[in-house]
């Protein structure tokens, strides 16, 4: 499953940028699904006028750090202790894509 929507709901001005999320099931996984969802939805995305994409991952998290790098997303920041989890702080990376 993958959910795109826009970056902002309250202004205009950046309409162009969507946030995207990705599940696939942990038993399917590294069968290429998750590539097949995203050329689909890169090519759905340009047609609604999108003209980047913002994923934020768990730095605790190199297999999607990876996946998404490998679609050609770069890293533009961190944000620290942004998520807890049980009661510990994980630091979450921000990446973007231009269509």
């Amino acid at each position: 499953m993958q959910n795109l929507e826009r970056f902002s709901q309250y202004t205009n001005y950046s309409n162009h940028v969507g946030v995207l999320g990705t599940y696939v099931d942990l038993n399917k996984r590294r069968q290429g699904i998750g590539k097949l969802l995203s050329k689909q939805m890169f090519q759905k995305a340009k047609l609604k006028d999108y003209e980047k994409i913002l994923i934020y991952i768990r730095e605790d998290n190199p297999s999607s750090i990876r996946f998404y790098e490998d679609l050609g997303f770069s890293k533009t920041g961190i944000s620290k202790d942004h998520l807890k989890i049980d009661e510990k702080y994980i630091n979450e990376i921000f990446f973007e894509k231009f269509l």
